[in-house]
């Protein structure tokens, strides 16, 4: 009776570490996926923050191309009889 309760035991136990492995498998492909999902988004993210500098800079470009017109380029403070500007 001793070797069959053994048997029996072992059986139980090989059918759980069977079903374990299985479920650590299946854990760790969860696990790869959200990793490379996470590398994806810092990917996503850095490319997000390239293109928010490139943008700033040619905002701030803007801004002194304006900034040139409004204060440095002169400005007409007339007409003259001929319709032309007068500086």
């Amino acid at each position: 009776m001793l070797v069959k309760d053994s048997d029996e035991q072992n059986g139980k136990t090989h059918k759980e570490n069977t079903h374990l492995s299985g479920v650590l498998q299946a854990k760790e492909k969860q696990i790869n996926q959200q990793l490379d999902e996470i590398e994806n988004l810092k990917l996503q993210f850095q490319e997000a923050k390239i293109e928010n500098e490139r943008i700033n800079l040619k905002l701030n470009t803007y801004n002194s191309a304006s900034f040139v017109l409004q204060h440095i380029v002169p400005k007409p403070i007339r007409k003259n009889k001929a319709g032309e500007d007068v500086y």
